[in-house]
């Protein structure tokens, strides 16, 4: 029973609450990318990650993203709560050789 509850304390997992919005063009309604952030950030930490056949460097003079395929404005469409679980592993990593392979 030792041994399950070390390799229990081994891992740890971790939730990780995001708000996801999409980014839509206001022209052409296709969707630009998504908008991610963590709900814990006090301020900034927004991710943008843009969508299926979209160039994430397509922006204005002035650094707006703009839409993919018209080249139209886009705006944030409504807001979405995700829950991610992340396990890490707690364990150090082996020091040592590593086991001879047999040829």
């Amino acid at each position: 029973m030792a041994s399950s509850s070390a390799s229990q304390a081994s891992t740890r997992r971790e939730p990780q609450f995001l708000l996801v919005q999409d980014v839509k063009c206001l022209h052409c309604g296709s969707i630009v990318g998504q908008l991610v952030r963590d709900s814990r950030a006090q301020s900034g930490g927004h991710t943008f990650r843009p969508g299926q056949n979209c160039d994430p460097q397509r922006q204005s003079p002035r650094g707006a993203v703009r839409c993919c395929r018209c080249g139209g404005p886009v705006y944030l469409d409504d807001m979405e709560r995700m829950v991610r679980v992340v396990n890490e592993d707690l364990t150090p990593p082996r020091r040592g050789r590593r086991p001879k392979v047999d040829r």
